[in-house]
């Protein structure tokens, strides 16, 4: 019988999911995942059932709170769905989208023993921190709001389990608490082609969280220590088009690549010998993922040129540092740090 769900929205959250079932030693009918994903776009989804051989899913089509009244059979469908998961008397609940009206109607609607917060990126740092605080005024009323539209009562969860690699600051332990994991890791058979140098490109610009310029000004500045070397930068899936023709222009070639970074680097026969990243989990992933990679350079964002919690981004790169296999430069030290 089904005692757990998870709740998945892309494909890079499958690994967490990987690490939960072998965690947990979940067998192949206690559990059942429910894939949100774009409109006809199931290439992604029908590749990890097959590869993580999952018996129960449920293929959903994403949707978001405007679509209760434009697509109302999407949020409709969901909610018919969980309630008939509810008479499994579900024990445990994943996901990784904390605020996600579908996270919190399964709560809602479950009423899970557990609560359980998978990896995203960074955000359970955040989270943890922002838990530790009242929830403000407008969140309240968006949340009153939703639960009139819905019919059911939506709120955060009174307790909360991590699933985590992060060392996270828990304000309130008799509620909150945390499971640290850890990657198996995977000798991967590579070269390293010591001409070859790879940035991950990031969506911090087209978030607000620096401006465009202080982030070209970085690429510039990668750009002229490695005048000799070939640069391949590849693209976030939210970065947009005109910022990318301006990143060819400069010199590099853009790679727009469909999957996890993760999973493509396990495929790379040559290796960089270089990896630079902006503000990104993937290079402490890489670590944690594989026996042999590149040297990793994430590039610290200066405080002043932040438009957010610096606070939050300190804890951030106080994990990464954690890694000794990560190399964090500042900006304005680039030049010393190559």
């Amino acid at each position: 019988m089904i005692k757990s769900v998870f709740i998945i929205g892309t494909e890079h959250q499958m690994l967490q999911v990987k690490e939960a079932i072998n965690y947990f030693q979940f067998k192949s009918e206690d559990y059942i995942v429910l894939f949100f994903s774009k409109e006809n776009d199931t290439i992604w989804t029908d590749q990890k059932i097959n590869q993580y051989n999952i018996r129960n899913f449920h293929l959903l089509d994403n949707w978001v709170f405007k679509d209760v009244f434009l697509k109302r059979d999407r949020p409709i469908s969901y909610i018919n769905l969980l309630e008939k998961l509810k008479k499994n008397a579900v024990e445990n609940l994943f996901f990784s989208q904390y605020k996600n009206d579908s996270s919190l109607l399964a709560i809602k609607i479950l009423n899970p023993k557990n609560v359980i917060l998978m990896d995203e990126g960074t955000a359970s740092i955040k989270i943890a921190s922002e838990r530790s605080k009242n929830i403000n005024r407008n969140v309240k009323r968006k949340l009153i709001f939703k639960s009139l539209i819905y019919g059911k009562t939506l709120k955060y969860p009174t307790g909360l389990t991590y699933f985590t690699q992060y060392d996270l600051h828990l304000p309130n332990t008799k509620t909150d608490k945390s499971i640290k994991y850890k990657f198996t890791k995977i000798d991967n058979k590579c070269e390293v082609d010591a001409n070859l140098i790879f940035l991950l490109g990031s969506s911090v610009s087209e978030l607000n969280l620096v401006s465009e310029n202080y982030y070209f000004g970085i690429l510039n500045k990668i750009i002229s220590q490695h005048k000799k070397e070939k640069l391949i930068y590849f693209s976030h899936r939210k970065e947009n088009a005109l910022k990318l023709e301006e990143i060819e222009k400069l010199g590099f070639e853009v790679v727009k690549n469909k999957e996890p970074f993760e999973n493509l680097f396990g495929k790379l026969e040559i290796i960089p010998v270089i990896l630079y990243s902006f503000y990104s989990p993937i290079l402490p992933n890489l670590s944690k993922l594989y026996k042999n990679t590149p040297k990793k350079m994430i590039i610290k964002l200066e405080d002043r040129e932040i438009n957010f919690n610096n606070d939050i981004i300190s804890k951030i790169y106080d994990e990464y540092e954690k890694d000794s296999n990560i190399n964090i430069v500042d900006f304005y030290r680039l030049n010393n740090e190559l």
